[in-house]
């Protein structure tokens, strides 16, 4: 026996319905944070806005590893420190490119079997941090000890993990929201020295050759560190399975 016409148009109307939203559940979007300031290749461009053309080198690779494995992907840049808070607050899913401290457990969840020590393998790069002074400075760095910095700061960006690391080493610091406010008290005079990434310092004093030309780069780098992807643990605990084949299929195409 045939179905009545209505039943019939009653069925492929549900189904028209159900079907989109369906779909439209089953579509995660990830939605991620980064620095509004450049770093070398990897990031490029200043500011909020994501540049259309060549936005960096970790960019394209996370756009690469969405694609792959057809999600869609969102981007905002903001200053560090507001990274850092919209990531613990829940209003992002994670954040790129970021130093393991033990400090972050509590709000985020690093790639590796073992997340308390990820593993370098993972990482989306190795960063070098330097020390900046000015031609002129007195002050040394023999790898161990920084000399004749007597009691001025040192200038760093606000939260930064090496905050952590200067303190260990006695050092005085204050900080500042961008890395080129951090030169610029440099040139005042201000601080002693500035300890920076070299990928994001060289950017700044390349953007500004005459007014910084007289900052140089003080070796050897005081610490190297990897930075990862990193999700909430929120998003982690949400979807344990989508995040382990992000950071999965992020390494083939890296590698």
């Amino acid at each position: 026996m045939k179905p009545h016409p209505w039943l019939v148009r009653a069925i492929i109307t549900l189904s028209c319905l159900i079907a989109p939203a369906v779909a439209h559940a089953k579509r995660i979007s990830i939605h991620l944070v980064y620095e509004d300031q450049p770093s070398a290749q990897e990031i490029r461009g200043w500011g909020s806005q994501i540049p259309q053309d060549k936005p960096g080198l970790l960019l394209e690779l996370l756009r690469m590893t969405a694609q792959k494995m057809e999600i869609e992907i969102t981007f905002e840049r903001l200053p560090w420190k507001r990274c850092l808070y919209t990531v613990q607050n829940r209003q992002a899913d994670g954040l790129f490119p970021i130093e393991y401290t033990r400090e972050r457990l509590c709000y985020l969840s690093y790639p590796g079997e073992n997340e308390a020590q990820p593993d370098p393998s993972w990482a989306l790069r190795h960063r070098s941090y330097h020390f900046f002074t000015l031609k002129d400075s007195l002050i040394r760095w023999d790898g161990l000890e920084l000399h004749n910095h007597g009691n001025r700061p040192v200038a760093t960006n606000m939260g930064y993990a090496v905050g952590k690391h200067l303190s260990i080493m006695g050092l005085r610091q204050v900080k500042f929201t961008t890395l080129q406010k951090c030169f610029e008290k440099l040139q005042q005079g201000l601080v002693g020295s500035v300890a920076a990434l070299d990928c994001m310092a060289q950017c700044v004093l390349k953007t500004n050759p005459h007014r910084f030309r007289n900052v140089v780069r003080l070796e050897p780098p005081f610490r190297k560190k990897p930075c990862y992807l990193a999700f909430s643990k929120q998003f982690a605990q949400r979807h344990p399975e989508l995040v382990k084949r992000f950071w999965e299929t992020m390494r083939n195409i890296h590698d």
